[in-house]
């Protein structure tokens, strides 16, 4: 059993908001370089235990990382982890299993990988239809895609939603380079069944259902076809303008009206002061006349 300060130290570490899928893998790649296996396999064991899923994340990998020279962590692996509620824990087997693959060569675990393709519990199912993706990226699959499709093609009618999610998506992404193989395969399937029916769906379409994020992305998109769209560049400019004049037609002219007024106030000034001269002209003149 791992001590407590250690098993706290590396808790603490993979569950800080920043500690992702690589921060994990990194602190269990740390892990097994500076332990004896026999001490990191305690320390995953220990990790399991905890109610911290990050911890059982690291847990997995530090088993994927064991399985090459101890091979009872596969069985922690299928029995225990493949159990794990956490859907990221779930994620971390599927990586783990390539891992395996990977380090003991891909054409030498075919045995392996069709003994986990047939496994009763379809989380071990998906490990390996998942782990594996892009098959056709991973070596000897890549030379050899109808193999690829030849073991997919088994789960193609999987009780498991879970797993026909899985075969259609690694199916699409196979497509992508060899469609001539993929579709081939597609003409054989008998379609009267339902599930075969969705996987082919998968295959040949997004890969499922859409889901919570996507949904709030497709509700944002509608909302804006459906909004107004604003006016950019010289129709914002030229509506402005409109905008202008009808506040400006339905506004009283007060710069007119002052003109006027002011007009009105000059004439009377004007012929007061005629008037005045007229009055002064006259008394002038009767004074001229007395003398």
């Amino acid at each position: 059993m791992a001590t407590k300060t250690k098993l706290d130290a590396l808790i603490n570490k993979v569950s800080k908001p920043k500690a992702g899928f690589p921060e994990i893998q990194r602190t269990a790649d740390l892990t097994i370089k500076s332990e004896s296996p026999a001490k990191a396999l305690d320390i995953a064991r220990d990790l399991l235990e905890s109610p911290v899923y990050q911890a059982r994340m690291l847990a997995t990998y530090l088993l994927g990382r064991l399985a090459g020279s101890m091979p009872e962590t596969m069985k922690l692996l299928r029995q225990r982890v493949s159990r794990d509620p956490d859907w990221r824990v779930q994620e971390a087997l599927a990586q783990t299993f390539d891992t395996i693959c990977e380090q003991a060569g891909y054409q030498e675990s075919l045995p392996l990988i069709k003994d986990w393709l047939g496994d009763d519990n379809p989380s071990v199912r998906r490990a390996a239809t998942e782990g594996l993706r892009v098959w056709t990226s991973r070596p000897y699959f890549k030379a050899n895609p109808e193999v690829a499709i030849t073991l997919l093609r088994g789960l193609r009618a999987d009780e498991s939603e879970y797993v026909r999610r899985s075969v259609g998506g690694a199916l699409k992404d196979i497509a992508k380079k060899h469609k001539t193989l993929v579709n081939r395969e597609l003409k054989t399937w008998d379609l009267s069944d339902k599930k075969i029916q969705q996987t082919k769906l998968l295959v040949a379409k997004s890969g499922g259902s859409v889901g919570p994020v996507r949904k709030t992305v497709v509700k944002k998109a509608a909302a804006k076809k459906a909004a107004p769209k604003k006016a950019t560049g010289k129709k914002a400019a030229s509506k402005k303008a409109v905008k202008k004049t009808a506040v400006k037609k339905a506004t009283p002219k007060k710069a007119a009206s002052r003109k006027s007024a002011s007009k009105k106030v000059a004439k009377k000034t004007a012929s007061k002061k005629t008037v005045k001269k007229t009055v002064v002209k006259k008394k002038v003149t009767k004074k001229t006349k007395k003398k």
